[in-house]
Protein backbone atom coordinates (compact mmCIF):
# COMPACT_ATOMS: atom_id res chain seq x y z
CA UNK A 1 0.00 0.00 0.00
CA UNK A 2 1.52 3.19 -1.09
CA UNK A 3 0.51 6.91 0.01
CA UNK A 4 0.57 10.23 -1.44
CA UNK A 5 0.02 13.45 0.55
CA UNK A 6 -1.83 16.58 -0.56
CA UNK A 7 0.31 18.94 1.94
CA UNK A 8 -3.00 21.00 2.68
CA UNK A 9 -2.16 20.18 5.98
CA UNK A 10 0.76 21.41 6.32
CA UNK A 11 0.64 24.59 4.39
CA UNK A 12 -2.36 25.24 7.04
CA UNK A 13 -0.28 24.79 10.02
CA UNK A 14 2.43 26.59 8.98
CA UNK A 15 0.40 29.85 8.03
CA UNK A 16 -1.78 29.15 11.66
CA UNK A 17 1.52 29.73 13.46
CA UNK A 18 2.93 32.27 11.04
CA UNK A 19 -0.20 34.25 12.61
CA UNK A 20 0.47 33.27 16.07
CA UNK A 21 4.24 34.40 15.65
CA UNK A 22 3.32 37.80 13.99
CA UNK A 23 0.93 38.35 16.90
CA UNK A 24 2.91 37.67 19.74
CA UNK A 25 5.41 39.71 18.35
CA UNK A 26 3.97 42.89 17.51
CA UNK A 27 4.57 44.09 21.18
CA UNK A 28 7.62 42.23 22.30
CA UNK A 29 9.40 45.59 23.80
CA UNK A 30 7.23 45.20 26.18
CA UNK A 31 8.10 42.10 27.55
CA UNK A 32 10.92 42.77 29.96
CA UNK A 33 12.15 39.22 31.21
CA UNK A 34 12.98 36.19 29.03
CA UNK A 35 10.54 33.46 28.74
CA UNK A 36 11.25 29.41 27.43
CA UNK A 37 8.88 27.23 26.61
CA UNK A 38 9.37 23.58 26.31
CA UNK A 39 6.79 22.73 23.60
CA UNK A 40 6.23 18.72 22.83
CA UNK A 41 5.18 17.59 19.53
CA UNK A 42 3.28 14.16 19.29
CA UNK A 43 4.12 14.04 15.63
CA UNK A 44 7.41 13.03 13.67
CA UNK A 45 9.60 15.86 12.79
CA UNK A 46 8.39 16.49 9.32
CA UNK A 47 4.84 15.91 10.49
CA UNK A 48 2.18 19.01 9.85
CA UNK A 49 1.90 20.03 13.25
CA UNK A 50 5.57 19.82 14.26
CA UNK A 51 6.69 22.22 11.35
CA UNK A 52 3.88 25.12 12.24
CA UNK A 53 6.03 24.65 16.05
CA UNK A 54 9.15 24.38 14.75
CA UNK A 55 8.07 27.90 12.33
CA UNK A 56 6.75 29.75 15.55
CA UNK A 57 10.40 28.71 17.10
CA UNK A 58 12.16 30.09 14.72
CA UNK A 59 10.34 33.47 13.91
CA UNK A 60 9.90 33.74 17.43
CA UNK A 61 13.61 34.06 18.45
CA UNK A 62 14.75 35.80 15.97
CA UNK A 63 12.02 38.55 16.48
CA UNK A 64 12.49 38.80 19.75
CA UNK A 65 16.06 38.82 19.88
CA UNK A 66 16.30 36.40 21.88
CA UNK A 67 13.42 37.14 24.92
CA UNK A 68 11.60 34.15 23.97
CA UNK A 69 13.51 30.82 23.83
CA UNK A 70 11.49 28.10 22.15
CA UNK A 71 12.33 24.75 22.07
CA UNK A 72 10.53 22.01 20.00
CA UNK A 73 10.26 18.20 20.77
CA UNK A 74 8.92 16.45 18.10
CA UNK A 75 7.98 12.57 18.15
CA UNK A 76 6.90 11.99 21.91
CA UNK A 77 9.62 12.77 23.39
CA UNK A 78 8.53 14.59 26.28
CA UNK A 79 5.51 12.21 26.41
CA UNK A 80 1.94 11.11 24.65
CA UNK A 81 -0.83 13.73 24.81
CA UNK A 82 -1.48 12.47 28.38
CA UNK A 83 1.74 13.08 30.04
CA UNK A 84 1.82 16.49 28.07
CA UNK A 85 -1.03 17.32 29.88
CA UNK A 86 -0.43 16.18 32.93
CA UNK A 87 2.74 18.50 33.02
CA UNK A 88 0.60 21.48 31.99
CA UNK A 89 -1.64 20.94 35.39
CA UNK A 90 1.70 20.58 37.65
CA UNK A 91 2.90 23.35 35.75
CA UNK A 92 5.80 21.45 34.55
CA UNK A 93 4.94 22.48 30.98
CA UNK A 94 4.01 26.32 30.00
CA UNK A 95 2.65 25.39 26.42
CA UNK A 96 1.95 21.97 24.53
CA UNK A 97 0.12 20.40 21.71
CA UNK A 98 -3.20 18.59 22.91
CA UNK A 99 -5.63 16.37 20.98
CA UNK A 100 -8.44 13.97 21.48
CA UNK A 101 -6.85 12.43 24.98
CA UNK A 102 -8.14 15.54 26.71
CA UNK A 103 -11.83 14.51 26.34
CA UNK A 104 -10.55 11.55 28.66
CA UNK A 105 -9.15 13.63 31.39
CA UNK A 106 -12.40 16.06 31.61
CA UNK A 107 -15.39 14.80 31.02
CA UNK A 108 -17.48 18.40 29.41
CA UNK A 109 -14.97 18.20 26.63
CA UNK A 110 -16.34 14.82 25.36
CA UNK A 111 -18.96 17.12 23.29
CA UNK A 112 -16.66 17.94 20.26
CA UNK A 113 -15.60 13.99 19.84
CA UNK A 114 -18.90 12.29 19.96
CA UNK A 115 -19.22 10.24 16.97
CA UNK A 116 -20.37 11.10 13.74
CA UNK A 117 -21.34 14.62 15.12
CA UNK A 118 -19.72 17.06 12.41
CA UNK A 119 -20.31 16.64 8.46
CA UNK A 120 -16.43 18.00 7.87
CA UNK A 121 -14.31 20.55 9.33
CA UNK A 122 -15.69 23.78 8.15
CA UNK A 123 -18.60 22.62 10.60
CA UNK A 124 -16.65 21.50 13.30
CA UNK A 125 -14.27 24.82 13.01
CA UNK A 126 -17.64 26.71 14.03
CA UNK A 127 -17.83 25.04 17.50
CA UNK A 128 -14.18 25.45 18.17
CA UNK A 129 -15.06 29.37 17.41
CA UNK A 130 -18.23 29.16 19.47
CA UNK A 131 -19.73 30.48 22.40
CA UNK A 132 -20.23 26.97 23.50
CA UNK A 133 -16.97 26.12 23.42
CA UNK A 134 -15.28 29.19 24.85
CA UNK A 135 -17.47 27.90 27.73
CA UNK A 136 -15.69 24.82 28.03
CA UNK A 137 -12.51 25.73 27.95
CA UNK A 138 -12.89 28.47 30.79
CA UNK A 139 -14.59 25.61 32.86
CA UNK A 140 -11.87 23.17 32.09
CA UNK A 141 -9.41 26.20 32.89
CA UNK A 142 -10.69 26.53 36.03
CA UNK A 143 -11.08 22.76 37.25
CA UNK A 144 -7.80 21.76 35.42
CA UNK A 145 -5.85 25.30 35.41
CA UNK A 146 -5.64 24.19 31.86
CA UNK A 147 -6.98 26.27 29.08
CA UNK A 148 -7.43 25.74 25.29
CA UNK A 149 -5.83 28.31 23.59
CA UNK A 150 -7.07 27.83 20.01
CA UNK A 151 -8.35 24.52 17.81
CA UNK A 152 -7.02 23.13 14.82
CA UNK A 153 -9.53 20.67 12.73
CA UNK A 154 -7.63 18.50 11.21
CA UNK A 155 -9.50 15.66 10.12
CA UNK A 156 -11.73 12.57 11.10
CA UNK A 157 -11.32 8.63 12.26
CA UNK A 158 -11.23 6.34 9.34
CA UNK A 159 -10.21 2.50 10.29
CA UNK A 160 -7.04 1.27 9.42
CA UNK A 161 -6.14 -2.55 10.29
CA UNK A 162 -4.55 -5.63 8.94
CA UNK A 163 -6.76 -8.55 9.35
CA UNK A 164 -9.34 -7.31 6.54
CA UNK A 165 -11.16 -4.84 4.32
CA UNK A 166 -14.06 -3.54 6.71
CA UNK A 167 -17.09 -2.90 3.63
CA UNK A 168 -20.32 -3.41 6.78
CA UNK A 169 -20.61 -2.82 10.40
CA UNK A 170 -20.31 -6.69 10.49
CA UNK A 171 -16.39 -6.64 9.28
CA UNK A 172 -15.78 -4.87 12.59
CA UNK A 173 -16.32 -8.02 14.81
CA UNK A 174 -13.78 -9.05 16.72
CA UNK A 175 -11.11 -6.50 15.30
CA UNK A 176 -8.87 -5.46 18.18
CA UNK A 177 -8.66 -1.60 17.74
CA UNK A 178 -6.34 0.53 19.45
CA UNK A 179 -8.39 3.27 22.09
CA UNK A 180 -7.01 6.29 23.85
CA UNK A 181 -5.83 4.22 27.30
CA UNK A 182 -8.03 7.02 29.31
CA UNK A 183 -11.15 7.57 26.85
CA UNK A 184 -14.26 5.40 27.83
CA UNK A 185 -15.62 6.88 24.88
CA UNK A 186 -13.33 5.14 22.46
CA UNK A 187 -13.65 2.27 24.51
CA UNK A 188 -17.53 2.34 24.24
CA UNK A 189 -17.57 3.00 20.60
CA UNK A 190 -15.67 0.43 19.45
CA UNK A 191 -17.40 -2.18 21.95
CA UNK A 192 -20.73 -1.07 20.34
CA UNK A 193 -19.56 -2.01 16.66
CA UNK A 194 -18.86 -4.78 17.62
CA UNK A 195 -14.57 -4.04 17.93
CA UNK A 196 -12.62 -5.03 20.55
CA UNK A 197 -10.97 -2.27 22.60
CA UNK A 198 -7.87 -1.73 23.29
CA UNK A 199 -6.08 0.37 25.19
CA UNK A 200 -2.37 1.15 23.46
CA UNK A 201 -0.22 4.18 24.44
CA UNK A 202 0.84 6.81 21.19
CA UNK A 203 4.08 5.60 21.46
CA UNK A 204 3.41 1.96 21.05
CA UNK A 205 0.75 1.79 18.15
CA UNK A 206 3.05 1.11 15.27
CA UNK A 207 5.08 -1.70 17.28
CA UNK A 208 1.45 -3.36 18.71
CA UNK A 209 0.25 -3.62 15.16
CA UNK A 210 2.99 -5.42 14.01
CA UNK A 211 3.35 -7.86 16.55
CA UNK A 212 -0.49 -8.98 16.68
CA UNK A 213 -0.89 -6.60 20.16
CA UNK A 214 -4.11 -4.82 18.02
CA UNK A 215 -5.24 -5.66 14.52
CA UNK A 216 -5.89 -1.63 14.05
CA UNK A 217 -6.87 1.38 15.07
CA UNK A 218 -9.35 4.90 14.19
CA UNK A 219 -7.46 7.63 13.33
CA UNK A 220 -6.83 10.63 10.58
CA UNK A 221 -5.51 9.76 7.47
CA UNK A 222 -2.81 12.38 7.64
CA UNK A 223 -1.29 10.32 11.15
CA UNK A 224 -1.64 7.33 9.39
CA UNK A 225 0.95 8.67 6.83
CA UNK A 226 3.10 10.54 9.27
CA UNK A 227 3.13 7.96 11.50
CA UNK A 228 3.47 5.22 8.50
CA UNK A 229 1.00 2.68 10.02
CA UNK A 230 0.24 1.68 5.93
CA UNK A 231 3.25 -0.30 6.44
CA UNK A 232 1.99 -3.03 8.96
CA UNK A 233 -1.78 -2.39 7.84
CA UNK A 234 -3.08 -2.63 4.64
CA UNK A 235 -6.58 -2.10 4.77
CA UNK A 236 -8.34 1.66 5.11
CA UNK A 237 -11.98 2.43 5.57
CA UNK A 238 -12.87 5.51 5.30
CA UNK A 239 -15.31 5.84 7.85
CA UNK A 240 -15.27 9.88 9.36
CA UNK A 241 -16.46 9.27 12.78
CA UNK A 242 -14.71 11.16 15.44
CA UNK A 243 -13.40 14.73 14.86
CA UNK A 244 -9.90 15.37 15.64
CA UNK A 245 -8.32 18.49 16.12
CA UNK A 246 -4.79 20.01 17.02
CA UNK A 247 -5.36 21.67 20.64
CA UNK A 248 -2.60 24.73 21.82
CA UNK A 249 -2.71 24.01 25.21
CA UNK A 250 -1.70 26.57 28.00
CA UNK A 251 -1.08 26.12 31.63
CA UNK A 252 -3.39 28.84 33.17
CA UNK A 253 -1.13 30.19 35.74
CA UNK A 254 1.15 31.08 33.29
CA UNK A 255 -1.86 32.46 31.38
CA UNK A 256 -2.93 34.98 33.91
CA UNK A 257 0.47 35.49 35.97
CA UNK A 258 1.01 38.94 37.17
CA UNK A 259 4.47 38.90 35.89
CA UNK A 260 3.24 37.65 32.09
CA UNK A 261 -0.24 39.45 31.68
CA UNK A 262 1.34 40.97 28.32
CA UNK A 263 2.18 37.49 27.03
CA UNK A 264 -1.47 36.31 28.37
CA UNK A 265 -2.56 39.32 26.22
CA UNK A 266 -0.70 38.43 22.74
CA UNK A 267 -2.00 34.91 23.29
CA UNK A 268 -6.05 35.87 23.61
CA UNK A 269 -5.36 37.73 20.14
CA UNK A 270 -3.65 35.24 18.25
CA UNK A 271 -6.64 33.25 19.43
CA UNK A 272 -9.35 35.22 18.14
CA UNK A 273 -7.28 36.33 14.97
CA UNK A 274 -6.28 33.10 14.10
CA UNK A 275 -9.60 31.51 14.44
CA UNK A 276 -11.51 34.30 12.18
CA UNK A 277 -9.04 34.07 9.32
CA UNK A 278 -8.22 30.24 9.11
CA UNK A 279 -11.34 29.16 7.31
CA UNK A 280 -9.44 29.20 3.83
CA UNK A 281 -6.74 27.36 5.38
CA UNK A 282 -8.55 24.32 7.36
CA UNK A 283 -6.40 21.35 6.87
CA UNK A 284 -8.02 19.27 3.94
CA UNK A 285 -5.69 16.25 3.25
CA UNK A 286 -6.08 13.72 0.59
CA UNK A 287 -4.37 10.26 1.05
CA UNK A 288 -4.53 7.88 -1.70
CA UNK A 289 -3.80 4.19 -1.09
CA UNK A 290 -3.13 2.61 -3.82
Amino acid sequence: MKGSTLNFGKIACLAFMFAVVMLILLPVSSIAKTYKLKIGSLESPDGPNTLGWKTFEQYVESASSGQIDVDIYPSGQLGDSEKLLEGLKLGIHKMAQGDESVTGAYDPMMIWFTPYLFADEFVMKKFFESDVFEELSNMMAKDMGVRVLAAAPYGFYNFINKKRPVNKIEDLDGLKLRTLPNSQLTIKTWEALGASATPVSWAEIYTAIKTGVIDGLGHTLTIMVDQRYYEVAKNVTLDMSMGCANLYLVNEKFFFSHCQKSFSRFLRKVQRWAQQRSSALLPIVTVLFL
